[in-house]
């Protein structure tokens, strides 16, 4: 790695910001904030623009001394008093810069009276991040683990916690080990900062791991033919990460980025993640008698693979040379041996314990599922033998693009994979077993509970109820071996919860950080995001598997409105951007009666923005689409009132919009409470014959399962089962980036015809008159609210509303509030009493000063008049 001398670095960065900022003109002058203990988004670049609002970070200690996150230092923190301004210590001498802050950025995670805490993000090695991009490496381990997560507990007399863990090289165990946390204390004084000395944490690996409950161990009979067998009964001990080859007694690692063991079909069997994990025998195995094999293991998959994969096996060219005994993409055991195939004739079960033996013998090879041979082949076994190559458990030794996809090569990548689900009892021996020794072996070790002991993942929706509504950071978790994929801090997703609807709106991982609408029984909608064309297909938030670059954060949260910023790049699925500048940034302000707004905001070199809009519901493994949403599966209306329902037929039959001007949609799903949007503007597409998986039976867009959570290289590959998250698609309104790319979406258990007068408040706000003690702003669309700065004294005004420009729980936002005290707010000289239908926040705006959030539960179809008083 090399380090840029911090001079140059940043006359390379007060550049590149001028050339972004091409047109924009600059705010004239940083404003100091009021004294105080808080934290603030800010624009400390002063950049001007929508989309760098909230991009620095300000905490403020007292008069004329804050604490900086900002952007011109690549957020490493300064210390700036009124004696001068002092740097945090890099505590890496090689840290690679990240000029373009791609995979670089701080979040706020707590704020109170008592604590301020913030995370800081950044990569250590950017070279080796731009190497494997370069190499079209998506999938290399390096970018799950390539991050360092720095996080300052600071206290309101300068002191300062600071937490560093470095993912680095680790593996999973030891990224969730304590003893990995490297701590410093500062403090923070009116003529600098006093460093205290860095308490390294340790490297890892942390051994040993600690033992797992397995089954009672099964003793194999008749072994005289084995050439190499594995238990996988390590884990029931204090364990490193490695097996033991029981005939040779030698040592084989555990390849990736975990080892987790848990219950097999004897003792303990060992968990594969779908990617990376592998075991291998460091020798290549040699045959005595090539013409007499058996290959055997038990399997208890998570899923299907993506392509073609190998349980055990010594080949080349997925058994070209040599023998490939694996599973193919829709569940069916392979046995391939000098480029000749096998294939099962039943289909595995999922998170099943199931029996799998190929077996060579003269002139023939053969499959055999749970003790019985279920397929031969005549085989010319002519010139069989091994190749020079290490036998492999679990992995393939050779890139594959995955099967099923929609589109051509250069939009699916070649990449290394593995099985996705559990592993036992692994046996090569040297003779071809017959029917009554297949039969033996599995009577021996079939559990009389045939269950994994791996639970299936479920889509993590945080069902319920809440005690208040609000934003927090969380963690959520879907199953071990996808969690253990990630190298993230704790509690790095978000949940906006409310206090009267059993619903959930989330920015999750397993969606690139893309905000969910998750219903009262787990029915999720993820929409799109902005989306381009780039080298290897769609360039989208999809194309970010391993997360390097998108990420969300908390804005505002308090008992009045959610705010949350998204940002993500739009890349293809080999990791290339085909501008600097190809970023979206999103703002979600959600309200405490489920509804919020959204807005798209597109930072790319092209002239137009790119659409960003189109309905995708996700399915659990198990479920299909039409588990989630009825055949008449959305609803549509105008703002004139005039309503329709869509109805999808099978096999394969799309309605057409019968309603030209229709710009509110409902989403039919299964669940009480569905979900609404509202558009500006009318251009409204159902679809779904174009793309269709010939595997499911639905009539809709997809499935696909290229995405959600996955990391396969494809910008498109159809669901071939119910065995994995998948989504699929409704309807599209591609013109919503020509009516200010915002949408509102909402709750509801009502029919469509209900939601007409809620889309219409937005749509054709009513008009702000006769205001008094403040200026009036009008109404801000992107935020669903009345805004005003406030004069200093009691705020009036009334709202002209009507039946095409309703008043439906209205915020009232008032800059310049210059308090802490709320409100009392009277409409119509009627007093609102606080509680459920009148929530109240305050925050702190873009230049530290505080604002007055007023949410209130009220209808009207007439004028209202408004007074907020102190």
């Amino acid at each position: 790695m090399k380090t840029m001398k911090m001079f140059l670095f940043n006359i390379l960065l007060i550049l590149t910001i001028a050339s972004c900022s091409s047109g924009v003109k600059p705010k004239s002058s940083f404003t100091e904030p009021p004294a105080g203990f808080y934290a603030y988004h800010s624009d400390l670049a002063m950049e001007g623009t929508e989309s760098g609002k909230y991009k620095d970070l300000v905490v403020v200690l007292g008069e004329g001394k804050r604490l900086e996150f900002s952007r011109k230092t690549l957020y490493q923190p300064t210390w700036v008093t009124n004696e001068g301004r002092y740097s945090v210590d890099e505590l890496f001498s090689e840290k690679d810069e990240d000029p373009n802050l791609d995979y670089t950025y701080v979040r706020l995670l707590k704020s109170t009276p008592e604590e301020i805490v913030v995370h800081w993000r950044y990569i250590l090695d950017m070279e080796n991040i731009n190497t494997i991009n370069k190499a079209l490496d998506p999938t290399h381990i390096s970018g799950l683990r390539a991050a360092v997560h720095e996080v300052f507990r600071i206290t309101p007399d300068g002191s300062i916690k600071r937490e560093i863990k470095n993912a680095e090289g680790t593996r999973f165990e030891d990224w969730n080990n304590p003893a990995i946390l490297s701590r410093q204390t500062l403090k923070l004084t009116d003529t600098g900062i006093e460093h205290g000395q860095v308490e390294w944490g340790e490297k890892g690996p942390f051994y040993p791991r600690p033992a797992v409950e397995g089954r009672a161990i099964t003793e194999l009979r008749g072994n005289d033919a084995l050439l190499a067998s594995w238990t996988f009964d390590e884990g029931m001990q204090a364990h490193e990460d490695h097996v033991v080859e029981q005939i040779s007694n030698t040592v084989c690692p555990i390849e990736g980025g975990m080892s987790l063991f848990k219950a097999g079909v004897s003792g303990t069997a060992l968990a594969f993640d779908g990617y990376y994990t592998g075991v291998s025998l460091p020798s290549p195995l040699t045959l005595a008698d090539p013409g007499s094999v058996t290959a055997e293991a038990w399997l208890a998959l998570d899923a299907y693979p993506y392509n073609n994969c190998a349980i055990v096996h010594q080949s080349t060219g997925f058994g070209e040379e040599g023998f490939f005994l694996g599973i193919d993409p829709y569940g069916y055991v392979i046995f391939r041996v000098s480029g000749q195939e096998v294939k099962s004739a039943s289909k595995l079960k999922q998170a099943e314990w199931t029996q799998i033996a190929g077996i060579i013998s003269p002139g023939k090879i053969s499959v055999a599922v749970n003790g019985k041979v279920e397929a031969t082949f005549d085989a010319d076994m002519t010139g069989f033998s091994l190749p020079d190559e290490p036998l492999m458990i679990g992995r393939n030794n050779e890139k594959e693009r995955c099967s099923d996809y929609v589109r051509d090569f250069d939009q699916n990548l070649e990449y290394l994979y593995s099985i996705q689900g559990m592993i036992d009892e692994v046996r090569i021996y040297g003779t071809a077993l017959n029917k009554d020794k297949l039969a033996s072996d599995y009577d021996s070790f079939k559990p009389r509970d045939s269950r994994s002991s791996l639970a299936l993942g479920k889509l993590p929706g945080d069902l319920g109820v809440a005690e208040s509504f609000g934003a927090s950071y969380k963690s959520l978790d879907f199953n071990e071996i996808w969690d253990g994929l990630w190298r993230l801090p704790d509690n790095d997703e978000i949940v906006v919860k409310f206090d009267n609807l059993p619903t959930s709106v989330i920015f999750w991982k397993g969606t690139n950080y893309a905000v969910n609408w998750v219903t009262d029984n787990n029915r999720w909608f993820a929409d799109q995001s902005s989306e381009i064309w780039g080298p290897h297909g769609c360039s989208e938030h999809m194309a970010d598997k391993q997360l390097r670059m998108s990420y969300a954060r908390i804005i505002e949260s308090s008992p009045a409105r959610v705010l949350i910023h998204w940002r993500y790049p739009c890349v293809d699925v080999g990791y290339v951007c085909t501008e600097d500048q190809n970023w979206s940034d999103e703002y979600h302000t959600i309200y405490p009666d489920g509804t919020g707004v959204r807005k798209v905001l597109w930072g790319g070199g092209q002239k137009e923005a790119p659409g960003f809009q189109d309905i995708q519901l996700l399915t659990n493994p198990g479920e299909a689409a039409l588990d989630v949403v009825h055949l008449q599966a959305l609803s549509m209306a105008n703002r004139k009132g005039e309503t329709a329902d869509l109805t999808w037929s099978l096999p394969n039959i799309m309605p057409e919009n019968s309603i030209e001007d229709a710009d509110i949609e409902l989403i039919n799903t299964k669940s009480e409470y569905k979900v609404f949007l509202a558009f500006q503007g009318a251009c409204f597409t159902p679809w779904g014959a174009e793309e269709q998986s010939r595997y499911t039976e639905d009539p809709f867009a997809g499935p696909w399962n290229h995405w959600p959570m996955h990391l396969v290289p494809s910008d498109g590959r159809y669901a071939v089962d119910q065995d994995r998250v998948t989504h699929f698609a409704l309807a599209a309104n591609d013109c919503a980036p020509e009516y200010g790319s915002l949408i509102l979406y909402g709750f509801t258990d009502q029919k469509i015809d209900a939601i007409v007068p809620h889309a219409r408040s937005w749509q054709t706000p009513p008009a702000v008159v006769g205001t008094s003690g403040a200026e009036s702003k009008g109404y801000n669309k992107v935020h669903k609210s009345f805004d005003f700065r406030a004069g200093g004294g009691d705020i009036s005004f009334s709202i002209d509303a009507s039946e095409e420009s309703p008043v439906i729980n209205p915020c009232f936002k008032v800059q310049n509030w210059d308090s802490e005290t709320l409100a009392k707010l009277s409409i119509n000289g009627e007093t609102i009493t606080a509680g459920p239908s009148l929530r109240q926040g305050i925050i702190r705006d873009v230049d530290g000063t505080l604002c007055l959030l007023i949410w209130t539960e009220v209808t009207g179809t007439g004028p209202l008049d408004i007074l907020i008083s102190r």
